[in-house]
């Protein structure tokens, strides 16, 4: 699609938006371009997957593969057991497919992440004690 294309299509978007205010138009395109970037398998938005931190609502990025894929964010909750990343990402491999398998390091960031949530609730119930 050139520029000119590009143009004329969002002239229609924005004749269609036209009966809404400022702040209205930015919520709904931010909530349109969300749904595009965050749900990549049910629409044509495997274009903007990259740069789907741009268009968040509150400007935050995603959480990579664990929070774009509810299955796998369930999946990490429930394991009770002890595991190595490698083992664990060969796992989540095979049950999730290489495309939407977490890589050890973004596994690494989510318990570190998860751990440090901890810490601080602990913390916080300490000092209303």
């Amino acid at each position: 699609m050139d520029s000119r294309q590009i143009n004329e299509h969002a002239q229609a978007i924005i004749l269609g938006l036209s009966s809404h205010n400022g702040q209205e138009i930015f919520f709904i395109l931010t909530a349109a371009i969300s749904l595009i970037v965050s749900k990549p398998n049910e629409t044509e938005g495997r274009l903007l997957r990259g740069a789907g931190y741009l268009f968040r609502p509150g400007g935050r990025r995603f959480g990579g593969k664990i929070d774009r894929y509810q299955g796998i964010n369930a999946f990490l909750y429930e394991i009770n057991h002890y595991i190595t990343l490698v083992e664990l990402q060969n796992l989540l491999v095979e049950k999730f497919g290489k495309v939407r398998a977490p890589s050890i390091a973004t596994l690494s960031k989510f318990f570190r992440k998860l751990e440090n949530r901890k810490n601080k609730n602990r913390m916080q119930h300490r000092t209303k004690k």
